[in-house]
């Protein structure tokens, strides 16, 4: 009998065990399905509290925290209104007017023991701060008049600064960010305080680059912005940034920064639409103490 050789025994299955036969007739295992990936949920930037949510009462004293600091608040006296009207006195114009010495008087001068040289606040923490100081001081309710930012016309409304105040607090992201192709990573960072602002910007207003701000980026802005380099150097580095680039990181930055809105809504009386109308606290705060 002519022996089969091993590729024709193969072919015929005769050199295979039961083993290896139930083993070959069993169906390859088929991988399991796996879930299609979900886009990860969005990170939240910020939270919008509203002014009793972060104020608090402390014996004479309150605390406000706006999220990367507290501080303590001192109603404003008698003689924060005498300082006020001293500063009004024979101005005849808008632009006569020294506003840094009027956030002097109604802001900083009640801080507690926290002071203008070691506290930076931006405009938003400025603005929920002098609306806190209005509520302990003089009263959270009272009258105003705003214009309609459907059709206008001016409105006169009463407002609640402890309803009407929406403060987004400082949320800057401690992680390297990366713009433009990955060609410039940067940090956001907090200012560190008043007084580094101010030696900041003597020592960069007297550099030979200084040509009264009028860089692409607001100096102001660039002190958030650590790119491990002084600000005359972070200023030209960002000038000659794509201008794409430049607005991106902006935008970003806005996003983190503290911000505040003091709105009420209302039902114009002219064209009874209902809107958030704007209202205007340094402007409330001075006729209250003008007695205009």
């Amino acid at each position: 009998m002519k022996r089969l050789d091993e590729a024709t025994k193969k072919a015929l299955g005769m050199n295979e065990t039961p083993e290896t036969q139930n083993k070959t007739a069993q169906p390859e295992p088929q991988p399991e399905p796996q879930p299609e990936p979900q886009p990860e949920p969005e990170k939240k930037v910020s939270e919008i509290k509203k002014l009793n949510d972060i104020l608090t009462e402390n014996g004479e004293l309150y605390k406000i925290d706006l999220g990367n600091k507290v501080l303590t608040l001192e109603p404003w006296k008698g003689k924060t209104k005498k300082k006020l009207r001293k500063i009004f006195e024979g101005i005849t114009d808008v632009e006569e007017i020294d506003f840094e010495r009027v956030m002097e008087i109604l802001l900083y001068d009640h801080l507690g023991k926290d002071n203008k040289s070691t506290v930076y606040l931006n405009s938003g923490e400025q603005l929920v701060i002098l609306s806190a100081l209005k509520s302990i001081s003089t009263g959270a309710e009272f009258k105003t008049d705003s214009f309609c930012p459907v059709c206008e016309a001016e409105n006169t409304f009463k407002v609640n600064l402890y309803n009407a105040t929406d403060y987004k607090e400082n949320k800057l992201p401690s992680e390297e960010r990366e713009y433009n192709k990955g060609k410039l990573k940067l940090k956001f960072v907090d200012i560190k305080s008043f007084d580094y602002l101010k030696e900041t910007f003597e020592e960069y207003q007297s550099s030979d680059d200084y040509d009264g701000y009028t860089e692409l980026v607001d100096a102001e802005k660039a002190l958030h912005i650590d790119l491990g380099k002084p600000l005359k150097d972070t200023i030209e580095i960002l000038d000659d940034t794509p201008i794409n680039v430049v607005n991106k990181i902006m935008e970003d930055m806005d996003k983190y920064l503290p911000d505040c809105d003091v709105q009420k809504e209302h039902k114009c009386t002219v064209c009874h639409k209902t809107s958030k109308f704007d209202v205007e606290i340094i402007k409330t705060v001075i006729a209250e103490f003008m007695g205009i």
